[in-house]
């Protein structure tokens, strides 16, 4: 399997960060087409009880993206988002706010 880091939308290190930590990468294959992904995602799965996104992610402990990146995959395993390329929009479209 070859993965392909794309940093346009991401500070530096974020995506290997997260390969690292186990974490499916945020921006595999295009930063843009995952971020509508995971609006959509969020649309669907999130909306319902969770009306403002850029509230959650302002409430996301971390001091990098990395780091809230990390808690957000280790959160939303457990609350709803079990698929990783799932969560791994969500993360994208999250911190994009």
């Amino acid at each position: 399997m070859t993965l392909r880091l794309s940093l346009r939308r991401a500070p530096s290190g974020l995506a290997l960060a997260l390969a690292l930590a186990g974490a499916p990468p945020l921006l595999a294959d295009g930063g843009e087409e995952q971020i509508e992904q995971g609006s959509a995602a969020y649309a669907e799965l999130c909306s319902g009880c969770h009306a403002n996104a850029a509230r959650i992610v302002r409430r996301v402990e971390g001091g990098t993206d990395a780091e809230r990146g990390g808690r957000l995959d280790s959160f939303l395993k457990e609350h709803h988002a079990p698929d990783d390329a799932q969560r791994a929009a969500l993360i994208a479209y999250l911190l994009s706010l």
